[in-house]
């Protein structure tokens, strides 16, 4: 379970570090919120950051796994873990479905492979 909550982390990671540029107007939002803008308008750049807030917090949930920090106990970590699960393979559908090719491959690698990540941390 330790390797999978590092693997989350790291591919969270990967995952702020994108949104950051695009927050900070890289011209790479073929990747992210359908693909339609180059660079993103201010609108998505907010949700750019709101979406770096969420990856936060869910490497925050990854960390208490792999034991780096100790904020929740172990009842409260099954829960969360549960909804972090959840909630990124809710997330899976509209990535996939999303007109932009590029966001369609890697959205839903990246999405599919860390829900199955926080899937592992559920069920040990």
């Amino acid at each position: 379970m330790t390797g999978a909550a590092y693997a989350a982390i790291a591919i969270l990671a990967l995952f702020v570090v994108v949104h950051l540029a695009l927050i900070l107007g890289a011209p790479c939002g073929v990747v992210a919120w359908g693909g339609s803008h180059r660079r993103l308008p201010v609108g998505y750049r907010i949700a750019s950051g709101l979406a770096v807030v969420v990856a936060a917090v869910f490497a925050g949930v990854a960390g208490e796994n792999a034991g780096i920090t100790h904020f929740f106990g172990a009842p409260v970590l099954a829960v969360l873990n549960w909804l972090v699960f959840g909630f990124l393979a809710l997330v899976i559908v509209p990535v996939v479905l999303s007109p932009s090719i590029p966001e369609r491959f890697f959205g839903g690698i990246i999405s599919t492979v860390v829900a199955a990540l926080f899937l592992v941390m559920a069920l040990r």
